[in-house]
């Protein structure tokens, strides 16, 4: 990719999306490695159509820095797995005790300290993101097919510690500001925890207050300012969720 940037824009755009393809071709002996469930392995399909519209669609921005293009190669290479239209996960993420410190000040409590240990916190974890490019199943019912899947990836992976997700979307102000996304909080109530970051940088503010007139409306009064947090939830809890719970769909 660095020898093509002699190359011009159009043709890197065009090689960028046939390395994507070359490499989804070489994924599925990668996958049947990685021991993953039935319920996981049933939305393989749909993700690979998905990839190909997208590919497909020449009108599409893809340049090197782009999110789409890194999230599609982080799933061609197996790094990532689909787990419904607009749910991924990394295999292998980290939740540093430095982030777990810093939440402890800024929240003066050592509570998620205690958690982080308890959990073996310092061991692997799955990463969640959400894919904006397909939203369809961003919802109550959606998300806790997520969840569900995750349980049953954590059931067969012992090793990994349990799931992490990084986004203002975790932020316990939104209880109040927007609660028709209340359901992104759901997993505190479920036994996962929170840990405090840092406000949002330029871009995650604009994503935060783009599709809500008062998340902006509060923010250009300067009584709302997106805050990023870390929801975790360890194994243990998460899996016993899930068995009071029904299967994925």
């Amino acid at each position: 990719m660095s020898r093509a940037e002699s190359f011009s824009k159009d043709d890197q755009v065009t090689l960028r999306r046939s390395l994507v393809a070359k490499l989804a071709v070489d994924l599925p002996p990668i996958v049947e490695k990685l021991n993953l469930p039935g319920c996981i392995l049933a939305v393989y399909t749909d993700a690979f159509g998905r990839l190909a519209d997208y590919l497909g669609n020449t009108s599409h921005e893809y340049n090197a820095t782009n999110d789409f293009f890194r999230k599609d190669i982080r799933f061609v290479l197996g790094l990532s797995i689909p787990c419904g239209i607009a749910h991924t996960v990394d295999m292998i993420s980290r939740v540093p005790l430095r982030t777990v410190v810093l939440s402890c000040f800024r929240t003066r409590s050592v509570s998620a300290l205690i958690r982080y240990v308890r959990a073996k916190g310092y061991g692997s974890w799955l990463g969640g993101h959400l894919e904006s490019r397909y939203p369809t199943d961003f919802n109550e019912q959606g998300m806790d097919n997520f969840y569900l899947r995750i349980a049953e990836l954590l059931e067969l992976h012992k090793d990994i510690r349990g799931w992490v997700g990084h986004s203002w979307l975790h932020d316990p102000q939104l209880l109040k500001i927007s609660p028709r996304l209340a359901y992104m909080y759901r997993p505190a109530e479920r036994g996962a925890f929170l840990l405090k970051g840092r406000a949002g940088n330029r871009r995650e503010i604009e994503d935060a207050i783009m599709k809500s007139k008062t998340r902006r409306r509060l923010y250009e009064e300067g009584k709302y300012t997106p805050i990023n947090y870390s929801m975790v939830w360890p194994r243990r809890e998460l899996i016993s969720w899930a068995h009071l719970s029904s299967q994925p769909t």
